[in-house]
């Protein structure tokens, strides 16, 4: 969750552009929101997100606590997505049943649609390694995200 959050940062403060379909007044919004975002630290981004951070992931820890019955849950990491997303992207596929004459087609359809944060070799244009959020927050802003979500990062396999 805590690289998740400094990938955000960087995402939408730097990589992301406005949506092709967005409005004048969305597109003048999406620029005010980056400019917030480039105007402070990746430590005080994380920090100011913290307090709701559980809730972001409150669907996923009901799923884990309770799956509804005859459902079949496939767990899939942030990090695999953006550190290999053409091959985490057929292993989902595969994971959901997609009939697998529209596997490839779908495939290409979400590269294609999302070929804007690539580069060339597949990999997401920022760099991301697990852990980075180690070297870009404060050791206070680490400790203070594990004391308040320690039981529900632990359940997800976090910490």
């Amino acid at each position: 969750p805590l690289d998740t959050l400094v990938s955000e940062f960087h995402s939408f403060g730097w990589i992301h552009p406005p949506a092709p379909e967005a409005t004048p007044r969305q597109r003048r919004e999406h620029h005010r929101r980056q400019e917030r975002i480039r105007n402070v630290s990746a430590d005080a981004y994380v920090s100011t997100r913290l307090p709701g951070l559980r809730d972001r992931y409150a669907p996923y820890l009901e799923l884990l606590r309770q799956p509804p019955a005859g459902v079949r849950l496939v767990r899939s990491r942030y990090e695999d997505m953006v550190l290999f997303f053409p091959q985490w992207l057929s292993q989902l596929l595969a994971q959901l049943g997609c009939a697998s004459v529209g596997v490839e087609a779908m495939r290409e359809h979400l590269l294609e649609m999302h070929q804007a944060a690539f580069v060339s070799d597949g990999k997401h244009k920022r760099g991301v390694r697990p852990g980075a959020h180690l070297q870009e927050l404060r050791p206070a802003t680490i400790v203070d995200a594990y004391l308040a979500h320690a039981t529900w990062m632990g359940e997800l396999g976090y910490i």
